[in-house]
């Protein structure tokens, strides 16, 4: 019987990685209670840290993405009971590093890749999702240390989870160039990474697909 169930090879965990980060993403939207996001957070470094797993066998990265993520809950729950401003940063900061790591990994999966399979096709989407994430981090820490840095305003009891969900839809706003323009950067740093993730985004896609264009017509050449 266990026949007809699909295998779990390197392309059905990378799914369930990208599954996972779409129902966390939504949870955050959703969720309000800094418990509630406590815990979501806590859930999404173990998902961030499994990344690795679905695509390496080295020892020293796998160990790296643990560590990485036992200092992200650390910072990130110690920022949501603290009122001092440089753990707020600290932890947005450690965030921005910890989805590049992840993305560098999974960038470096495609990169070597001798051929296209739905596990490179998947391992692409979660760089483009990570890089968005990333820029989101980088987003509520620039709007920490440079006060208005964009044109929305947070109220003093909104939880650090609640403006970083803010920040994801301003970083997926611009990193796909659709530019809704109801969230933009006022401070000149602001608007520089602005410019810089809106141009990743494409740059990102153009790269990308002129990359497996090559391996599919590299592989129709050499079959094998």
């Amino acid at each position: 019987m266990y026949k007809y169930l699909p295998q779990f090879d390197e392309g059905n965990r990378i799914l369930l990685f990208l599954l996972s980060v779409g129902l966390i993403l939504f949870c955050y939207s959703y969720f309000q209670d800094i418990r509630e996001q406590n815990i979501l957070s806590v859930i999404y470094c173990l998902v961030l840290s499994y990344a690795p797993f679905t695509i390496l066998n080295k020892r020293k990265p796998l160990i790296a993405s643990s560590l990485m993520a036992i200092i992200c809950v650390g910072f990130h729950i110690g920022a949501s009971f603290s009122t001092s401003s440089w753990v707020w940063n600290a932890s947005s900061l450690i965030w921005v590093i910890f989805n590049l790591q992840t993305a560098f990994w999974m960038f470096n999966y495609v990169k070597v890749a001798k051929k296209i399979d739905s596990a490179h096709l998947y391992a692409a989407i979660s760089v483009y999702i990570l890089i968005a994430l990333a820029f989101a981090a980088l987003y509520l820490f620039l709007d920490s240390i440079f006060p208005n840095s964009f044109n929305v305003k947070f109220s003093s009891d909104m939880t650090m989870g609640t403006r970083w969900s803010t920040f994801v839809y301003f970083s997926f706003v611009t990193l796909t160039t659709v530019g809704y323009g109801d969230i933009t950067p006022l401070h000149p740093i602001s608007r520089y990474f602005a410019i810089i993730e809106a141009g990743t985004g494409v740059f990102f896609v153009a790269i990308l697909v002129s990359r497996l264009i090559s391996l599919q017509i590299s592989h129709k050449e050499h079959p094998h």
